[in-house]
């Protein structure tokens, strides 16, 4: 009796009167999206939108009191396809969101503030905006969205399950605020309208799961990472529009986390970890153009920057020692330096970089893979350091009549005589094979020695090529 009155007060305060029964609407396709299927398959998602007459009419509000979990539907009564915004307050359970997501596919509830409730254990549950049995059809695989467009979360949360807002083609604006500490997988996966400005990631976020903001172009400018943020999922910001993305500290990186997306520059801190396989971190980002990796990075990833066609600048650490297959295939390399104590490049790992000019080989590299040079048709000088050369199918596909090949003084007839090396036409001995400076010298003083690349000494310069002075390279300027 106590709870009737209590509706029969809500209603009246909330001047909510029956209306008509919402008319039919209309979906069309928004946006067409690829995932994995359980058994491993690609599969084609197309996400329909509801196109409904324009209605001049206020919208409607609704003012909620849940005085006990799982309640919410009897305080909104047969009122659930009528309204528009909603505010609650009280506890609230998944029986509560069940309630709100229903609100919104079956009638037209557009905003919904949590910001005065609280969630059972603190939890926002998976599913809470999309229900998957009732959304996608399974033949088709059509998933038809909510109407749901600004969304504050409750008081308190510390996580958000998977799947909470999938789909979610409406939703422009979400609230997110400490103490969450973790966003579970796909959480807000192909939400199309979600903006940068409205997402914070709040300080003590500490998990980011798979897919969680994947394919959500409209999410652009700079991504900013909380000191607190500890991992980074596979794909949890492919294929979306940041720019840029700022990291105050070191996180581990899944496989495919930013593929595909706009980035511009990546600067990595150092204590970062990735995943390695199927690694693939920053692929397919055709705007990224410089690259600093972390200080203390001992192995680049399968693939972490492949197909990155813009890609001109990679700062590479001291410390490096592998570089995985495909790592920078394709990218817009013009001068490549690989540190001392890189022992190992991998197969296809600079394939295609067809910019390529510059090489410059460490003595300690032992292993070179197929094609890890393959197809860069731009190539004209090689600095190799390696002293005992073994045969190499690295270099398959450059030129070898333009391109020439400087390596260490006494070893030519050892470099023309291993397989793949033995096809270069111009093998260069060098009495020293430091590193290439960007020094500018207009005038040598009688102290300085310095030599050409065939080790003549010289006595004046010219502009853009390289010389020998004190045991390393410089550019003439």
């Amino acid at each position: 009796m106590k709870r009737q009155i209590l509706l029969m007060c809500l209603n009246a305060a909330c001047g909510l009167s029956l209306l008509a029964a919402p008319a039919a609407v209309e979906w069309v396709c928004v946006n067409e999206v690829e995932i994995g299927a359980a058994d491993g398959s690609m599969v084609k998602v197309k996400v329909l939108d509801r196109v409904e007459a324009a209605d001049a009419a206020e919208p409607v509000k609704f003012e909620a009191v849940v005085t006990e979990p799982g309640t919410l539907a009897e305080v909104i009564g047969d009122r659930a396809n009528e309204i528009d915004e909603i505010e609650v307050r009280g506890l609230i359970d998944e029986a509560d969101f069940a309630t709100l997501w229903q609100a919104s596919f079956e009638g037209k509830l557009k905003v919904v503030d949590l910001s005065k409730a609280f969630a059972v254990g603190d939890v926002v549950p998976s599913g809470a905006f999309y229900h998957q049995d009732v959304q996608m059809d399974p033949l088709t695989h059509r998933v038809k969205t909510i109407a749901l467009e600004k969304l504050s979360l409750p008081q308190g949360v510390t996580e958000i399950g998977s799947d909470m807002a999938m789909y979610c083609s409406n939703l422009v604006d979400v609230k997110l605020s400490a103490p969450l500490k973790k966003i579970g997988a796909a959480a807000f996966f192909s939400c199309t309208s979600l903006a940068a400005d409205n997402l914070i990631l709040p300080e003590g976020l500490e998990v980011v799961e798979r897919t969680a903001f994947s394919n959500n172009s409209a999410l652009s400018g700079q991504l900013v990472c909380p000191a607190s943020l500890k991992s980074i999922g596979s794909n949890a910001f492919a294929s979306t529009g940041f720019t840029g993305v700022t990291f105050n500290g070191p996180v581990d990186i899944g496989s495919q986390a930013f593929m595909g997306s706009k980035l511009e520059e990546v600067e990595l801190p150092d204590g970062c970890t990735f995943t390695e396989l199927p690694g693939q971190q920053f692929a397919m980002c055709y705007a990224l153009t410089k690259v600093k990796l972390p200080a203390d990075l001992k192995t680049v990833t399968f693939g972490m920057f492949n197909s990155c066609i813009a890609l001109e600048s990679v700062e590479f650490p001291e410390g490096l020692e592998v570089i995985r297959e495909e790592s920078f295939s394709n990218a817009a390399i013009t001068d490549l330096q690989l540190p001392e104590g890189t022992v190992a490049v991998g197969a296809d790992a600079f394939r295609g970089c067809a910019n390529l000019e510059t090489l410059s080989l460490p003595s300690t590299l032992s292993s070179i893979d197929e094609y890890a040079f393959g197809l860069c048709t731009g190539l004209k000088d090689v600095y190799s350091k390696i002293v005992n050369p073994g045969a190499t199918k690295a270099f398959t596909g450059v030129d070898y009549q333009k391109a020439i090949v400087y390596i260490p003084e006494g070893t030519k007839d050892l470099y023309a005589t291993t397989p793949g090396w033995s096809n270069f036409i111009n093998l260069v001995e060098v009495p020293a094979m430091g590193g290439v400076e960007e020094i500018g010298i207009d005038v040598i003083s009688a102290k300085q020695k310095v030599y050409d690349l065939q080790g003549r000494r010289v006595e004046s310069l010219h502009p853009g090529q390289v010389y020998i002075r004190g045991g390393k390279k410089f550019i003439g300027k």
